[in-house]
């Protein structure tokens, strides 16, 4: 069997940096529906019954239930099957399939209704860009086809799989999962989707079969009978590009559109994501004039009319938002400041494909105005104080943290749910185990959670919730599948950033270590707070070890700590055991 066949990513693995933000802006919260309330046990705080913002549960029910739109003679686009958009093109004797969703079982239901109308055999894949939701079904269609098919890919996508697999990687997974709601229930007390998709499940696997023709320019062909032009266009991230039939006047966008307000920056972070590259990518996609459009997420577009309005107000909007926020950045403003001022033109703000179901403005302004100005605004954020260090002083000044806590908790029975929260988190950084605030606080998210347009952040502040969430175990099981495919070099570079430097800021030590069963060696040296990786053993080692490769694996992804592995025996300390045990005590398991 094809080696690339059998290539699989874990299903919780997901490359997407979700950074997890509250928005704390001093204005009333607008209740969803008007929620009941009862008595907390043992507490004094109200808790808020489960409820949607009507606004956000109807948009998604726009995703209900899992079809194909047919755009033309010859494209099905698959909507509302998975979190992403994927679409079979028909040529004459085969199948084109652009994108393959998420997780294999939504998929494989797609590809099973897909075969009432058409029998013929797939003999391509595209993708628009390496995102998982975009490739992750992809073992599925090339089981069907019997494999040996081309598949397309554009340029930088080998780039963008390293960073799923770099010492970030439980903060990826972390904030992935936020985002989608996936460890939540569905329904009024969880989710109830992800604003450009349905309510996301770990249905099955996220695999990826990888690319075997990578596109670096702009390219013409014909699979099928069915011309084509593969164009790379930046959009969420760098390797994103469109595909244009010409004949049948169908674009396909990948993650340049998504049906909400525009994604120019995300809460989860993306280094490479432009405003600019969305303007320039939107101007090329309106250049073709399309009839239909099939965007990375969101419904289609239909006709000349739709799709000429709906590319132009995003264009538009992704531009409003680069221009003013770097206007007022030359201003001086602060992030703050520029949320406090800057709104959408009408027309932009009462656009049924512009509302904020996704990413809220104000996201938007702040991951805008770190790309451009980074954390410097004012004289203030040069000289400001620690939260802790603020937090002190500011609750002494109201009289304590218990007359702190009464403060939040009269917003929040006001309904001001974000200001009630912070002031709760002024009491909690100098008191973690303030009991009320604690509860102040959950309930406020809470309220926040229900009433909220943005179904990111009602899945993020929902899973902040809850509590009971094994996350080392979470980081372990998907980090597995995706450590082996490693080299133990790789693995062992990896523990610089798992190392405690504040155990170690005068020590230096040299460790030297073997793999059971490799041939190459490796050393970790210690020195004085940061931790070097070498290949080869030092003439000067303090102390040598020996594991397994599967132990390897199991400590790169925090599954036990060294120290564990040291006194089970996992870790066999060949010379100079008490540096090696000393060394174990410095490398963290996350």
């Amino acid at each position: 069997m094809n080696t690339r066949h059998r290539m699989r990513s874990c299903f919780f693995s997901i490359t997407l940096a979700l950074f997890i933000m509250v928005a704390w802006i001093p204005v009333p919260e607008c209740k969803a529906g008007s929620p009941d309330v009862e008595t907390l046990e043992q507490s004094a705080v109200k808790k808020i019954a489960p409820a949607v913002n009507p606004k956000l549960q109807e948009f998604q029910e726009i995703f209900n239930p899992p079809r194909f739109v047919k755009m033309g003679d010859r494209v099905q686009m698959a909507f509302g099957y998975d979190y992403a958009n994927f679409s079979f093109v028909e040529g004459d004797d085969g199948v084109i399939v652009i994108d393959t969703g998420f997780y294999s079982n939504p998929v494989a239901r797609a590809l099973k209704d897909y075969r009432a109308l058409v029998k013929k055999p797939i003999k391509a894949i595209v993708y628009t860009h390496v995102h998982y939701d975009h490739r992750g079904g992809s073992p599925v269609f090339v089981k069907e086809s019997g494999g040996d098919i081309p598949i397309y890919a554009p340029a930088g996508w080998r780039e963008h799989a390293l960073y799923d697999r770099s010492g970030l990687r439980p903060t990826i997974v972390r904030r992935g999962l936020s985002q989608f709601g996936i460890l939540l229930p569905v329904g009024d007390d969880g989710t109830v989707g992800a604003g450009i998709g349905p309510v996301t499940r770990a249905d099955g696997e996220a695999g990826f079969v990888p690319p075997t023709v990578t596109v670096k320019e702009r390219m013409e062909l014909t699979i099928c009978g069915v011309r084509m032009e593969f164009i790379p266009t930046p959009a969420d991230i760098e390797s994103n590009m469109m595909v244009w039939l010409p004949d049948d006047k169908v674009l396909v966008t990948g993650d340049l559109l998504g049906g909400t307000l525009p994604y120019v920056a995300t809460a989860r972070f993306e280094k490479d994501r432009s405003a600019l590259k969305f303007v320039a990518g939107l101007d090329k996609a309106l250049q073709f004039d399309p009839s239909y459009v099939v965007p990375g997420h969101g419904r289609a577009l239909l006709g000349e009319k739709d799709v000429m309005d709906v590319l132009s107000v995003n264009r538009d909007a992704c531009q409003f938002l680069a221009d003013q926020v770097t206007r007022f950045v030359n201003k001086g403003y602060s992030p703050d400041q520029i949320i406090d001022c800057l709104t959408l033109p009408p027309h932009m703000a009462s656009h049924p494909d512009l509302q904020p179901y996704y990413h809220r403005l104000d996201w938007l302004v702040r991951g805008l105005y770190l790309k451009r100005a980074g954390w410097v605004s004012d004289g203030v954020s040069l000289t400001r104080l620690t939260d802790k260090q603020g937090a002190i002083r500011l609750t002494d000044l109201l009289g304590g943290p218990d007359k702190t806590t009464e403060h939040a908790q009269k917003a929040y029975n006001d309904g001001d749910y974000r200001w009630a929260a912070q002031l709760a988190n002024y009491v909690l950084v100098v008191d973690p185990s303030h009991k009320l605030a604690g509860d102040v606080q959950r309930e406020s998210f809470r309220g926040i959670a229900y009433a909220t347009e943005s179904a990111n952040e009602r899945n993020y502040l929902l899973t902040i919730l809850k509590e009971d969430i094994p996350w080392k175990k979470i980081y372990a099981g998907t980090g597995i599948q995706v450590r082996q495919r490693q080299s133990s070099s790789e693995l062992l570079e990896l523990m610089r950033v798992r190392f405690k430097a504040e155990k170690a800021l005068t020590e230096k030590m040299v460790i030297g270590i073997s793999i059971e069963g490799e041939p190459d060696t490796h050393t970790l040296e210690a020195k004085q707070g940061i931790l070097v990786y070498r290949q080869g053993l030092s003439e000067n080692s303090d102390g040598k070890l020996s594991l397994s490769r599967d132990m390897l694996v199991k400590l790169s992804v925090g599954a036990l700590s060294w120290s564990d592995a040291l006194a089970m025996g996992a870790i066999k300390a060949e010379e100079g055991q008490e540096a090696v045990k000393k060394f174990a005590s410095w490398i963290d398991t996350i």
